[in-house]
């Protein structure tokens, strides 16, 4: 693997995947995308151990910023089932209606997400982006 690819942070989704990146060697950053409030703290200890070990930095994020670009990419992630367990600060680009902000707000709700207007004038540093 080159030097360029250990710089790419490697997402996994369960602590046998974890141990397996973080051994290989293949990987500068681990992500842990699976909740860790379910898992033993010991679970949790050893990874972080493990990573220092190995040199490798592992990464626990509980939420994330989304930018999205347009109504339809809104409407679509919103609508598919949700990947990740973080919770989504969800930017909106574009102008939304108040009927149709809650509307969309709701659904976010229910996976745990809030939907943050542009109205707002935040400007995020989004870790994914919906176009």
């Amino acid at each position: 693997m080159t030097t360029e690819s250990k710089l790419v942070t490697h997402k996994v989704h369960s602590y046998s995947e974890a141990i397996e990146a973080i051994e290989s060697g293949d990987y500068r950053f681990v992500e842990l995308d699976y909740d860790m409030s379910t898992a033993q703290p010991r679970e949790a200890m050893y990874l972080f151990q493990l990573g220092s070990k190995n040199k490798v930095s592992v990464l626990h994020l509980a939420q994330m910023a989304v930018t999205v670009k347009s109504f339809s990419a809104l409407e679509s992630n919103l609508l598919k089932s949700k990947e990740t367990y973080k919770q989504r600060f969800i930017h909106l680009e574009f102008d939304l209606s108040f009927e149709d902000f809650e509307k969309y707000q709701a659904l976010a709700s229910e996976m745990g997400d809030m939907i943050l207007p542009k109205a707002l004038g935040m400007e995020p540093m989004a870790s994914e982006v919906w176009s």
